[in-house]
Formats: structure tokens, C-alpha cells, sequence
């Protein structure tokens, strides 16, 4: 027995599930919205939509930062300074957190050898080495030799204009 059925290819790809969903919500949307399918002549009836310009933003206030006194940038200086001993000593930069880092350049590295005395910088009760401000220095490994120090500046938040990078 055969059945007289016009032949139909079933949809193999993924682009042809895309096509024949975005189709479907197409209609689907159309009537939800509408009541009725969205055709060419329903779509004349609808009206225009409504663009509206963006509104015009503020002026930014203008941020005025004073440089960082010289006791900050000498601070950071003999951090840079620590960090390159122990470049020297083991080829690449201590990985990990500030506390991390800080015990690695206290000692707690493979040789034991201690590039850091806590009298010169100090730290956080969480072993964290801190700025100026007693705000902890934020490390930033650019590759195994190179690594960014931030510290967060006389407002004491991170990621600010007030911000002083040593690389």
C-alpha cells in the first residue's frame, strides 16, 4: 500500500532549526502582541515607533588629585625594590595574594631566604604588606617576571584617580 504524500527533506542543520524557530516566534510574538499574525498590511496599520534622543549627560565633575607624598612613593619604591631581589633570586615574580606574597618574601619560599623585614614595611594583622594609608597593596602579575603594585591612595579605595602604580 503507498500513500500519495508530496516529499518533504527533513531540516539537518543547525542553521536550519535557527531559521524555522525564528520563524515561529516571529508569528508567535505577532500575535501575542497583536491578536493576529503580523503580516506586511498589519504592520502598516501599527504605528511608527518612538525614538527618543539620549539625554544629554552632565558634565563629570573634574577630579583633582594631589600627587603622592614622598614617604608613599618611597614606600613603594622599596617594594618594587623587594619584589626584584626576589626576581633575581628565584627568575620570576612570588605568586598570589598580598598575603601570599608577603610570606614568600618573608621567608616562606622554597630556599627560605627572607628579602622582607616587617620594621621597614609593615603589615595588616592578616599578613597582607599595606601602604602609606595602611591599605593593603593590590599585586597584579603582568607575566612571570613582571608584575604591577597598587596602592589605593589617601582615599583608601581601589581603582580610583588617586591611585599610585609602581610597575
Amino acid at each position: 500500500m503507498t500513500h500519495d504524500r508530496p516529499a518533504t527533506r527533513p531540516i539537518r542543520s543547525a542553521a536550519g532549526w535557527l531559521t524555522a524557530g525564528a520563524v515561529v516566534v516571529a508569528l508567535v510574538t505577532g500575535i501575542v502582541r497583536y491578536g493576529q499574525p503580523t503580516t506586511p498590511a498589519r504592520a502598516a496599520q501599527l504605528p511608527a515607533p518612538v525614538i527618543t534622543p539620549p539625554a544629554t549627560p552632565a558634565p563629570a565633575a573634574k577630579v583633582v588629585v594631589k600627587p603622592a607624598p614622598p614617604e608613599a612613593l618611597a614606600k613603594l619604591a622599596e617594594v618594587r625594590r623587594v619584589l626584584s631581589d626576589y626576581r633575581q633570586q628565584f627568575a620570576e615574580m612570588p605568586v598570589g595574594n598580598n598575603a601570599e606574597i608577603t610570606r614568600a618574601l618573608m621567608g616562606g619560599n622554597p630556599k627560605n631566604v627572607k628579602f622582607l623585614i616587617p620594621r621597614e614595611l609593615p603589615t595588616d594583622p592578616d599578613g597582607q604588606l599595606v601602604d602609606h594609608w595602611q591599605t593593603p597593596y593590590f599585586f597584579h602579575q603582568l607575566s612571570g617576571t613582571r608584575m604591577e603594585i597598587h596602592s589605593a591612595g589617601p582615599d583608601r579605595q581601589m581603582h580610583t584617580p588617586d591611585d599610585v602604580v609602581a610597575r
